[in-house]
């Protein structure tokens, strides 16, 4: 795939998809409880495939989101979590250090990540009803 092809698949770019998981973080953060897990109820999964699911529609960025970062890998959900939800002051060196990686190769998983998301939004086209263009 080229830049333009998945650009073009999901309608985003780079800074959307940064905005995008800012919220999340900002959102992820107000509730650690939640972090990481999905949202969805016994009841949700039970019918899943059905169309009587049960959705918040409170924070519907947020929450596609938080769907898109639980299909990453564990290796790429880990930097997401690290760069969009360690805001305390955090340096990238900082957010790198606690991962056990150096700053440079803790910026490319970063941008690996990223991609990742883009990838997952040109993937998951129902995903993108949730995200409108900033």
């Amino acid at each position: 795939l080229t830049r333009q092809s998945v650009f073009a698949m999901t309608k985003f770019d780079f800074d959307e998809m940064d905005h995008w998981l800012n919220r999340w973080g900002i959102w992820a953060r107000q509730d650690p409880i939640r972090l990481g897990y999905p949202k969805r109820t016994i009841e949700t999964k039970m019918n899943e495939g059905t169309h009587n699911k049960i959705v918040d529609t409170n924070h519907p960025v947020e929450e596609t989101m938080e769907e898109i970062v639980n299909l990453l890998p564990l290796k790429l959900r880990k930097i997401a979590k690290a760069e969009y939800l360690w805001r305390d002051g955090a340096t990238k060196k900082l957010r790198a250090e606690r991962l056990n990686l150096t700053e440079a190769k803790y910026k490319s998983l970063v941008i690996a990540t990223q991609w990742s998301v883009l990838s997952i939004l040109g993937a998951r086209q129902d995903l993108i009803k949730n995200l409108p263009k900033i």
